[in-house]
């Protein structure tokens, strides 16, 4: 039922007030997770073995590298 609330308001009452909404949010957030807690069955996970002389490789947090400016040192 605080889930339920927390949502409501969130969604009516506190949809136009920033701070109340996010509150909201992140109460509902807690209540989620203390009754109803997710376990990922599936994470992609990538491994690469990266020689250390290899530099200039910008690494983007969204997993996609841009080898565009990639050399290797000697």
């Amino acid at each position: 039922s605080q889930f339920n609330t927390a949502m409501k308001d969130a969604t009516t009452s506190n949809a136009a007030n920033e701070g109340a909404y996010w509150k909201d949010m992140r109460t509902a957030q807690s209540r989620l997770n203390e009754n109803m807690p997710v376990v990922p069955l599936y994470s992609m996970v990538e491994s690469h073995l990266v020689n250390p002389k290899l530099k200039g490789v910008e690494y983007h947090p969204v997993g996609e590298n841009d080898y565009t400016r990639a050399y290797l040192e000697k």
